[in-house]
């Protein structure tokens, strides 16, 4: 997941003159220097966006009194995984020993451990692209990568819809939807040029992250024509042709229109995908009774308030998002597909 989030740290300054004689670029050029690129506080930092808060200079006088430390606040553009996230764009590596399959990411650097079971493991060979889930995570205090323990991504056959029997739009603003942290990826390429991009609340980052998804998708079609199709089949449960809910629920209404509140007061939402392909934007429909969904749906449970819960849903689709345009930017590169049609077609024949 990307976020954008404030660290306070202590910055100690040799030369106190010369660093303050250009102050704000010294400051910012440190900071960047000390951190970006590393791990920190359980976070790999990818960019210092800005400096929030400054301290006054503390003069150390027992070792020279051009020497000082500074307290400061700055806001960071970061990596966060936990377990559950999807990591997609993991390279294999030629490295492999007593079952260990080692892979690296732009992220985040990954080990799948292979039981004598596991055919899908087996194929792979190095240079293949795949997509793991995490099981364990660590962001080891200057790594350049965050240490990830994974197994292979495998789509769920299962369908989980949450039903919100009251108004969203009722709840405080200040709830898990509206709490503004997360990085808005679509419209943040990382240039020194480009001006910091401010924190989103989840509702925005899901819509930007299904634009950055269509926009990733069009790119692949260009590269060829059926591309678009093989990175839809890695997250779908199903073999193709994907399958609409028989029976169909009412019209769907966008996600955004539910937490507004433009439904009806006595309604029951639905939040599910719009297909049962994870990649499908989220809507929310309304239904009465909830019986006539379909039969091999299963209704989460809400054991966190829902806007907690809907907010974790929201988290999931942009994980989704951002996965699928990475396999596409990936997969835009024939060499890296051919190295990965080994498992595509055993991953696919497997599926009911």
């Amino acid at each position: 997941m990307y976020l954008i989030t404030d660290y306070h740290v202590g910055l100690d300054v040799n030369n106190c003159v010369a660093f303050y004689t250009n102050f704000d670029d010294n400051l910012l050029a440190r900071l960047r220097r000390d951190y970006e690129g590393m791990c920190f506080e359980g976070h790999l930092i990818l960019r210092v966006l800005r400096v929030m808060r400054v301290g006054e200079c503390a003069f150390v006088q027992s070792t020279h009194p051009n020497i000082g430390s500074l307290s400061v606040a700055f806001r960071a553009l970061i990596v966060n995984y936990s377990p559950r996230d999807i990591i997609a764009g993991c390279v294999v590596r030629p490295i492999r020993e007593h079952g260990r399959v080692v892979m690296q990411s732009q992220h985040a650097n990954t080990m799948i451990i292979q039981s004598r079971e596991d055919q899908d493991v087996a194929v792979l060979g190095a240079g293949a692209v795949v997509v793991v889930r995490a099981i364990g995570t660590f962001a080891g205090p200057g790594y350049d990568r965050i240490s990830v323990n994974a197994t292979l991504f495998e789509p769920a056959t299962v369908t989980y819809y949450y039903p919100i029997a009251r108004n969203l739009a009722s709840a405080p603003r200040t709830n898990a939807l509206a709490r503004e942290k997360y990085a808005p990826i679509a419209s943040f390429s990382g240039g020194d040029d480009d001006a910091p991009p401010e924190p989103v609340n989840v509702i925005r980052a899901a819509m930007l992250a299904s634009d950055y998804l269509a926009r990733a998708l069009a790119a692949a079609k260009e590269k060829h024509d059926g591309l678009p199709t093989v990175i839809r089949a890695l997250f779908y449960p199903f073999r193709a042709p994907e399958r609409k809910p028989t029976p169909a629920p009412d019209a769907p209404i966008a996600l955004l229109n539910i937490l507004d509140g433009r439904v009806p007061a006595n309604a029951t939402c639905v939040i599910m995908p719009r297909e049962y392909n994870p990649l499908d934007p989220l809507v929310a429909t309304t239904t009465a009774p909830i019986s006539a969904l379909p039969s091999d749906w299963v209704q989460g449970e809400l054991a966190q308030p829902e806007d907690v819960v809907l907010a974790r849903r929201l988290e999931q689709f942009i994980d989704f998002a951002i996965a699928g345009a990475t396999m596409a930017r990936e997969f835009a590169d024939h060499a890296k597909l051919e190295a990965t049609r080994a498992l595509i077609v055993l991953q696919t024949g497997k599926k009911t």
